[in-house]
């Protein structure tokens, strides 16, 4: 258990760095790992530990950098400096934003067009069907061939009626 939380330890404080923009290099020295290499590889288990890869990645390191800002206005806004508080509360929400911790926001959007040209559209399709219903049940029937059903298992159908 003991060694567990060392490396979560460690691992959050390699995000920290990272989120500060430090270099594997520079992270290396300061958790006193040989080379980059290993530095590298723990902000890869770190962040593999606390999200999916790409989009959820930098969600995870920007939440890192908004809890390090916290901490730093945090103490002056607890003292009542008025502008720590506007930070604060600034850090806050885009955390919670961040993070999906406020409900979503219901938009309704009621849209009603009214343009002349849909209406003239409208009339004339339903004129176009109409005079298309009128023709079909008024056209006499005219130049009728009868084809022979063609054979499913022939794959050459006649393509002039005569020749069958």
């Amino acid at each position: 258990m003991g060694r567990q939380l060392a490396e979560d330890t460690r691992q959050a404080r390699a995000l920290e760095l990272a989120a500060a923009g430090k270099t594997y290099s520079e992270i290396a020295a300061e958790l006193g790992y040989a080379d980059k290499s290993g530095a590298r590889k723990l902000v890869q288990r770190a962040l593999a530990a606390r999200a999916d890869p790409s989009a959820a990645q930098l969600r995870v390191i920007q939440g890192v950098q908004l809890e390090m800002l916290m901490r730093a206005v945090w103490p002056k806004a607890m003292q009542g400096d008025t502008e720590s508080v506007r930070e604060a509360v600034r850090i806050s929400e885009r955390y919670s934003k961040l993070h999906g911790l406020d409900a979503p926001a219901v938009h309704k959007v009621d849209v009603q067009q009214h343009d002349e040209r849909v209406a003239r559209i409208k009339a004339m399709a339903a004129q176009l069907v109409e005079d298309l219903e009128r023709d079909a049940v008024t056209s006499p029937v005219t130049n009728v061939t009868e084809l022979p059903a063609p054979d499913p298992y022939d794959d050459k159908y006649p393509s002039d009626p005569d020749a069958a």
